[in-house]
């Protein structure tokens, strides 16, 4: 009589053990938020970050394990145990800021460049795609 129940509980308690890591930290996102989002920001901007792109403005898809390139530029900086240290995530997206958008392409806009102008570091339509899909 109590099988089933126990059963489904004990599968419950398995698969929240053995499920993996997360790998989107809201730590960093909070800090490209602190640097880049600031009272000078338009709104559109501001909501564009904080309610629209969120995750995506790292990671590709709905699964965080992948990053975009933008995203790839900072997990050759950054791994999960910066995530308190502000002042490393502030350091890496200061030297993501200086790499080119486009691969290869000297006189395509910096990263810093396209958030300067209040555009997010990489196509928000092409992030929300799984990798697979591109």
């Amino acid at each position: 009589m109590f099988r089933a129940p126990t059963t489904v509980l004990a599968a419950m308690l398995l698969a929240s053990v053995c499920a993996g890591p997360a790998f989107a930290y809201v730590d960093f996102q909070k800090v490209f938020v602190a640097k880049y989002v600031t009272d000078e920001s338009s709104k559109d901007f501001t909501k564009l970050v904080k309610k629209t792109a969120k995750c995506y403005l790292c990671h590709q898809g709905k699964n965080k394990k992948n990053d975009n390139v933008y995203g790839e530029h900072l997990d050759e900086l950054l791994d999960k145990g910066d995530r308190k240290d502000k002042e490393k995530v502030m350091a890496a997206l200061d030297e993501v800021a200086k790499i080119h958008s486009v691969p290869g392409d000297e006189a395509s806009p910096t990263y810093g460049d396209l958030i300067a102008d209040e555009k997010l570091p990489v196509d928000l339509e092409t992030a929300k795609k799984e990798p697979e899909d591109l």
